[in-house]
């Protein structure tokens, strides 16, 4: 069930479709005529209902006004609104198509052969308030719209105070601007309720089929009620039907045409003018033409005249250049001849420069030898005198050494000597002291006796290994 309240919506439409039947529902005849007609204010406006909404249920009504006050005028403005808002009042209904919006149009109707239909192109926009919900899940927001429409008025039934029903039959296409949230019907305990499923977006281009569909009102079947005249008498072409207008028309041809003649004829007029100052200027071309030429006859003969002189003195010029140019020649071969004869002296006396040098640096050459030779004798008797001084001081230097060494060793045997000595000095000393003492202790108990000739046997050993190693410490 899509609305609880559908019924009420329709007769509404009928009651709408069935107004102005009060006198008579019968068509008037009256003639096609081809005059101009002037609306009044209240015939200037339209009313319009689209059959397609009322098919969904929302009721729409939009008004239409002419912008001129003739019938030939040809521009209407309008504009149109439909609101079904929060039908459900029992509970959240499964299907949902709530619709509230608006929009401004602008359309030019033109008639086609048929006077009793016109065709019209136009402009709209507009915005809209949704929530449509078909399947399982629903869309709620807002739109914007914008586009063209295109379409056809026929007229349908007259009624006796003159006003008309007609059908319009058009498509409108354009572009829509919508933000919306997703939302599902879910059944919580013993109600239904819409839970969010998709959160809103911001205002973006859409041509999603529902709301592009319920945005932009893509097809228009409206029922229009006019005031006034019937259709066939409106939307004229001027030109047609007016009189005045045609014969002001043709005043403007009428002048055009006379203004043209006489900008023809002064057109004319100032071509001749022109072709006769156009003669004047070539006659003065010509005969400036024929003064030049005279002048540059006679320049040319002065040319002639001056050329021939200046052939002439080319010519002498020449022959003193000839002359000039053997004298030249015959000084050019002397001092060619002089300077052979002087380069020739100068080969010679460089000749005997040059062999003078060469003796000088042999001599040069024999006596830095001789001296290299005598240096090389007294450096090799310095060398030899060197020599044998370095072996007599390597002889000394070893019979030195030899000494020192044969001193060392007697030094080092007389120490090894002296040491001997003591240590058996050293010996004889303690055996006295150690027969001294056991004389001593003959007297004593023997056990005492024996456990202190042990001790002095090993304090007389350990003596003796400390005066052996500091013998041997210091040789």
């Amino acid at each position: 069930m899509i609305k609880s309240r559908g019924h009420r919506l329709i007769l509404l439409f009928l009651l709408l479709f069935g107004c102005g039947t009060s006198v008579t529902f019968g068509q008037v005849n009256l003639l096609y005529y081809n005059k101009v007609d002037t609306l009044s204010f209240g015939q200037r406006f339209n009313l319009k209902s689209n059959f397609v909404d009322w098919v969904t249920l929302t009721p729409n009504l939009g008004v239409e006004f002419a912008l001129n006050n003739k019938n030939w005028n040809l521009w209407t403005v309008g504009m149109y609104g439909r609101f079904n808002w929060n039908t459900n009042s029992k509970e959240n209904a499964y299907y949902v198509y709530d619709l509230m919006g608006g929009r401004l149009e602008l359309r030019r109707y033109w008639h086609s052969r048929m006077p009793k239909r016109v065709f019209y192109v136009g402009v709209y926009g507009g915005a809209n308030k949704f929530d449509i919900k078909l399947s399982g899940t629903g869309k709620k927001g807002q739109s914007f719209v914008g586009g063209l429409m295109f379409g056809t008025v026929s007229q349908l039934y007259g009624y006796q105070n003159g006003a008309r029903l007609d059908l319009d039959l058009g498509i409108n296409a354009g572009v829509v601007f919508a933000k919306w949230h997703e939302y599902k019907r879910e059944l919580i305990g013993d109600k239904y309720v819409y839970t969010v499923t998709e959160p809103e977006n911001d205002y973006q281009l859409t041509f999603s089929p529902w709301i592009y569909a319920a945005s932009t009102d893509i097809l228009n079947v409206s029922l229009v009620y006019h005031f006034g005249t019937k259709l066939s008498n409106r939307y004229k072409k001027r030109l047609q039907i007016d009189n005045n207008y045609r014969i002001a028309l043709e005043a403007a041809k009428v002048r055009r045409d006379s203004i043209n003649t006489v900008l023809e004829k002064m057109r004319r007029h100032r071509a001749d003018s022109l072709e006769k100052v156009d003669y004047e200027k070539r006659f003065e071309q010509q005969h400036l033409e024929l003064e030049r030429k005279y002048q540059n006859d006679s320049l040319r003969k002065v040319n002639e005249v001056l050329r021939e002189e200046q052939l002439k003195e080319r010519a002498e010029a020449k022959r003193v250049a000839d002359s000039l140019k053997v004298v030249e020649r015959e000084k050019a071969i002397e001092e060619r001849a002089n300077a052979k004869r002087m380069a020739d002296s100068l080969k010679v006396v460089n000749a005997e420069k040059a062999k003078e040098e060469r003796l000088q640096k042999g001599q040069e050459r024999e006596n830095a030898k001789r001296t290299a030779d005598s240096l090389r004798v007294v450096q090799k008797n310095q060398e030899q005198e060197a020599q044998l001084q370095k072996a007599k001081a390597k002889e000394d230097a070893k019979r030195e050494r030899d000494s020192l060494k044969q001193a060392n060793e007697l030094k080092r045997q007389e120490a090894i000597k002296a040491k001997e000595e003591e240590k058996e000095l050293k010996k004889r000393k303690k055996a006295e002291e150690k027969t001294n003492k056991e004389k001593k202790e003959n007297s004593k108990d023997a056990t005492p006796a024996v456990s202190e000739n042990s001790s002095t046997e090993n304090n007389s050993s350990e003596s003796d290994k400390q005066e052996e190693s500091t013998d041997r410490n210091k040789e």
